[in-house]
């Protein structure tokens, strides 16, 4: 019976010894499990920070693409230096072209931050283009042309619209375009209470731009 007892209580502290080392293996299992996982995510966030980067320092390399030189003022000059300038900002912003055409066509829409943010859903890049072309227009036509006063009476930091305008400038007039505007001036929508201040600066800016006059006093 002692034999049998010794031998039953033996077995137990067996089994009981093998269930803790199950349960040591499970823990080293879990814990091996978390940090992979931890290494896998600490790549990944690496791998999209380089995606980041690589994407805000251009689609090549910038320093091999000259900036062009600043826009005279004049309009025989305009397509010469507008294909250039594209060139330039397509090798800076990823998606830069695709952006320029979309302001470009919007013609004789001013371009709002709500279609900045649409833009930005569609192009990663498109707040920051939009903040830093300004700044680079700025720089990029001469003093006292009339393509310096049309991007300095834009909106601060709002370069798609500044581009915008200016290609509405130095393109040809289109007369679908103009009777657009005309109608757009004449028959304005109508906006909700909330919204009416930012509708009536909408319409001025419009019809200034209508108008061809560079400043707006009151």
């Amino acid at each position: 019976m002692a034999l049998m007892a010794q031998m039953a209580a033996s077995n137990q502290a067996l089994q009981q010894q093998m269930q803790q080392q199950n349960v040591q293996h499970q823990q080293s299992m879990t814990a091996m499990q978390q940090q992979l996982q931890q290494q896998a995510m600490m790549l990944q966030g690496q791998h999209e920070a380089a995606q980041h980067q690589a994407a805000r320092r251009g689609v090549v390399d910038a320093k091999g693409v000259k900036a062009p030189d600043k826009f005279s003022g004049a309009q025989k000059d305009w397509k010469a230096w507008m294909f250039q300038f594209e060139g330039w900002v397509a090798s800076q912003f990823e998606d830069g072209q695709k952006l320029l055409d979309d302001a470009r066509l919007k013609s004789d829409s001013v371009i709002t931050s709500a279609d900045i943010d649409d833009w930005d859903m569609q192009h990663p890049d498109a707040k920051r283009m939009n903040a830093q072309l300004w700044t680079v227009l700025t720089s990029m036509t001469k003093q006292g042309t009339e393509a310096l006063s049309i991007v300095m009476n834009s909106t601060k930091g709002a370069g798609l619209d500044a581009w915008r305008r200016l290609c509405k400038k130095h393109d040809p007039d289109n007369p679908h375009t103009n009777m657009h505007m005309l109608r757009k001036i004449m028959q304005p929508k109508e906006s909700p209470l909330n919204e009416l201040v930012g509708a009536i600066e909408t319409w001025e800016r419009d019809l200034i731009e209508s108008a061809g006059i560079e400043t707006w006093e009151l």
